[in-house]
This record gives C-alpha cells, sequence and structure tokens, in this order.
C-alpha cells in the first residue's frame, strides 16, 4: 500500500480508504496517532513532500516545522516504510497537469473529481481540509510512480 504524507500541522495524511489531518497533539506533530494510523498497513511505501524553508518564516516556526517532519520521517522508518520524497513541482505537474492549477484549489478540485466520496470538510469547519487534498495527490503520484 502507498501513503500519501503532506507534512506541516495542518497538512494531511491518505492511506487507501483512510484519508484524515496530520494528528497534532499540544501543537506538535502527534507520533503516537501517526504511528497509530501507519501500523496497520501492509507492503509500506510512503511518498512524502519535500519540503524546504520559506522566506520570511521565523527561526521558531521553521525548527518546529523541521521537528514534526522529523517525527513523520521517524515513524515511518521505525515502522519499516520505505519512504520517497517528491517536490510540489514534481508532484503537481504530475498529477495536476494542464487540468487542475497548481495550488491548494486546484489539489482539491482534483480530489472533488477522482474522490467524491472523501470529504475534505473536517467537522466544524466550512472550507476543504487542503492538506488533506495535498496527501491524496501526492499518494496519486506515488500509485503513477509505482506503476
Amino acid at each position: 500500500m502507498i501513503v500519501g504524507v503532506d507534512p506541516g500541522l495542518k497538512g494531511g495524511l491518505a492511506l487507501h480508504d483512510i484519508v484524515v489531518p496530520m494528528p497534532v497533539q499540544d501543537g506538535k506533530i502527534c507520533g503516537i496517532f501517526l504511528s497509530g494510523y501507519l501500523r496497520p498497513v501492509n507492503q509500506r511505501v510512503a511518498y512524502v513532500e519535500k519540503v524546504g524553508a520559506m522566506p520570511k518564516q521565523g527561526v521558531v516556526s521553521m525548527f518546529n516545522f523541521g521537528f514534526g517532519c522529523g517525527t513523520i520521517e521517524g515513524v515511518l522508518l521505525a515502522l519499516g516504510y520505505i519512504v520517497r520524497y517528491v517536490t510540489p513541482q514534481r508532484w503537481k505537474k504530475v498529477v495536476l497537469g494542464t487540468e487542475y492549477t497548481h495550488d491548494k484549489e486546484g489539489a482539491i478540485a482534483f480530489c472533488r473529481k477522482h474522490y467524491p466520496n472523501v470529504d475534505l470538510i473536517r467537522p466544524r469547519c466550512r472550507t476543504p481540509h487542503d492538506g488533506m487534498a495535498d496527501a491524496i495527490c501526492i499518494r496519486e503520484y506515488g500509485l503513477i510512480d509505482q506503476s
């Protein structure tokens, strides 16, 4: 099974039949909850968005983001996953192509068309969760890459 991961506190996790926001507790990615989603999966390959520093982002927020990415990678490796990184530019070119814009709205539109049964709107929210949409698109890239 291929897993798609959009890292970050507002990221998401896409497995075969489960799509969830990144599990967060006390303002940090929760490795325990993350491993709970990932542990039951067989044939473990994870595609993770390769991320870097963003301009004008503070030192503390970049440290916390990097710490969260390390938590994700540590959980995946500890559970025996093969981890493959893909840049946002690459997965957007392959998955979204020319049919969708290469932004959050494009990923949401792709998911609405190709995964109509997935509800991207979380309880008590009015807007779709773009981290979950990105995770689905990253997983879709993994499916294409593996074929």
